[in-house]
């Protein structure tokens, strides 16, 4: 999102202004953060730990850092997995050279917070603005 603020002709103090919106936009990305370790599923939890608001002034990145965080939000099509040389598992009758994985549902943690709380941030930085002026 980019945003242009023209300030000719105006008495006010810039200052304050930037750290309105700033102060929104470092509370926005704290919510999302936040509702994205309510909303994922939690097997081990390094997952839920490795979701992380990180940032400064207007500028502030919320991800999630394991090798699977991808898999876990979009899911997975059904595909086959091969071992090397051999798969095995807690339960399995006996080792597979491949088996045929089903898919994995997606979880939309972390798009289902960061839609949720960016919906209104124009009007919530609006008002910000307005409590400074």
């Amino acid at each position: 999102m980019n945003l242009e603020i023209s300030v000719t002709g105006f008495d006010f103090d810039l200052d304050a202004v930037k750290r309105a919106v700033e102060n929104e936009i470092k509370e926005t990305a704290e919510l999302v953060e936040r509702t994205a370790k309510e909303l994922v599923p939690v097997d081990t939890g390094a997952l839920k730990r490795s979701i992380n608001a990180q940032g400064s002034g207007m500028t502030y990145d919320i991800t999630a850092s394991t090798d699977y965080a991808a898999y876990m939000e979009y899911g997975t099509k059904p595909h086959v997995i091969t071992g090397s040389p051999l798969l095995w598992w807690e339960g399995a009758a006996r080792p597979y050279e491949q088996v045929n994985h089903p898919g994995t549902r997606a979880y939309r943690y972390m798009g289902t917070a960061f839609d949720s709380h960016t919906e209104d941030i124009a009007e919530r930085i609006a008002d910000a603005i307005g409590d400074v002026l």
